[in-house]
């Protein structure tokens, strides 16, 4: 009974809470470029590193988890803290369908057993694409400062929930400023 008393208060203060994509008239506070910068080598340098370790341990799960998820997602990071979510969303997905193509065409040249040249190409393939994965994580780690989101508030699209009278349910309001 304490549980569910302790879970129900907990869940009322947590919606009780104002948040910036609940707020219509506003609130959201970006970093400013330094921060951004630096959350996004942070993010990427820290798990790369630590999974490059653990690899190098004999890890077979988490440390291939840990430098990918630093390569791919990490630089996403100071986009988001800055406001370009979409620019966030759309790196992480061109670094993982990179990394990920690169596998897959690694894979098909040389499934399970095949002999020393297929081996050698497939290596080949899949460390091309880590440099290119890597090198747009550099790439967006290096341009996160100029595509910041203006702090002016100018072309903004804030999409937040509302309840609609005419309806009598709750939806989604869109808000576009120029």
């Amino acid at each position: 009974m304490v549980s569910r008393t302790l879970f129900l208060t907990a869940t009322l203060a947590t919606l009780a809470q104002s948040l910036p994509a609940q707020d219509p008239a506003g609130g959201a506070r970006y970093l400013d470029p330094a921060s951004a910068t630096w959350l996004s080598t942070a993010f990427t340098v820290i798990p790369t590193v630590a999974g490059f370790a653990l690899m190098a341990g004999g890890s077979e799960t988490a440390g291939p988890l840990l430098f990918m998820g630093g390569l791919t997602l990490g630089p996403s990071i100071g986009y988001f803290s800055a406001g370009r979510t979409g620019r966030g969303f759309a790196g992480f997905g061109i670094r993982t369908g990179v990394f990920l193509g690169s596998a897959l065409v690694a894979v098909a040249l040389c499934p399970v057993w095949c002999d020393q040249s297929e081996a050698t190409a497939a290596e080949a393939v899949f460390i091309g694409g880590m440099v290119v994965t890597a090198g747009l994580a550099v790439y967006d780690i290096a341009t996160v400062r100029r595509k910041q989101v203006a702090p002016s508030g100018a072309n903004q699209v804030r999409v937040y929930p509302a309840w609609v009278p005419a309806a009598r349910s709750p939806g989604l309001a869109v808000q576009v400023t120029f």
